[in-house]
């Protein structure tokens, strides 16, 4: 398996990764006041944050292997061995990947094809 996919963030896939990250709780159960309040304001401040910061936020270009994941921005470059995420979460608009305690990365849902998204599922959601 070789995925490459080159994105953009938008304001809405930052707020839909702002959510998805209070979402995983890393562990938390998500309550409906969870769900229905804490998420739209959440949202709402990370489109807002988005809209003031939108010239820090870089292209990024991500192929996923079987064993690892290359990260390439106009700042950065890496190639973190899978096995070095502490885990991966996904939902219906976004993939978050995360290295660290404090520390995430995230793909929109919308840069995978429906066939590369099943192949994602496989080798990094279906194995934690």
């Amino acid at each position: 398996m070789k995925i490459t996919v080159s994105y953009r963030p938008t304001a809405q896939d930052w707020a839909d990764y702002r959510a998805g990250l209070c979402l995983t709780g890393q562990g938390a159960i998500v309550s409906w006041f969870l769900k229905n309040f804490v998420l739209y304001w959440v949202k709402k401040y990370a489109m807002e944050w988005y809209d003031l910061h939108k010239d820090q936020i870089f292209a990024c270009r991500m192929t996923f292997s079987e064993k690892s994941i290359l990260i390439e921005t106009d700042r950065y470059r890496g190639n973190i061995p899978k096995n070095l995420f502490s885990f991966f979460w996904a939902n219906d608009k976004v993939l978050i990947l995360f290295t660290g305690r404090q520390e995430s990365r995230f793909v929109p849902r919308r840069a995978f094809t429906e066939q590369e998204w099943n192949q994602i599922e496989k080798v990094y959601l279906e194995s934690e």
